[in-house]
């Protein structure tokens, strides 16, 4: 088994919710064709505590845009993988994330107590992550 993380949206959408990269997409296609040419089957991360700088700057996790951005972001890789890759995890350690983002300020965006956007960040995940829940079972049906 071999898990690969997608740095989101990273290659595929670099600016977060804008064009989709197609240099990207082919990144992504031969890496997944060259882990099933030696049998590897592949547990995709979707998220890997990586934000675009403009989601950032908007506000990161806080806002919802970032979820939405998430969900086309998961839909994109859903249609474009999904003939090869049948294992997919939304998120990576969703509470290390944001306690560390935003309780411990010890990963990004490094701010310490502030329970109120730690709440909101965490919401928006979940969110995030049952949105893309439900698409991926719309594409499978």
């Amino acid at each position: 088994m071999n898990r690969t993380a997608f740095p989101f949206p990273g290659r595929i959408l670099p600016a977060g919710d804008g064009s989709v990269n197609e240099k990207g997409l082919e990144f992504y296609n031969n890496l997944i064709d060259e882990c099933l040419k030696y049998g590897i089957v592949s547990f995709v991360t979707l998220y890997h505590w990586d934000l675009p700088l403009a989601l950032e700057e908007d506000g990161g996790w806080t806002n919802k845009r970032t979820a939405r951005a998430f969900v086309k972001y998961a839909e994109i890789c859903f249609q474009s993988f999904g003939d090869r890759v049948k294992h997919w995890i939304t998120f990576n350690e969703t509470v290390m994330f944001c306690g560390l983002g935003y309780l411990k300020g010890a990963h990004p965006p490094g701010i310490q107590n502030d329970e109120k956007k730690y709440f909101q960040m965490t919401h928006n995940v979940f969110y995030a992550h049952a949105k893309a829940g439900e698409s991926y079972k719309k594409l499978k049906q």
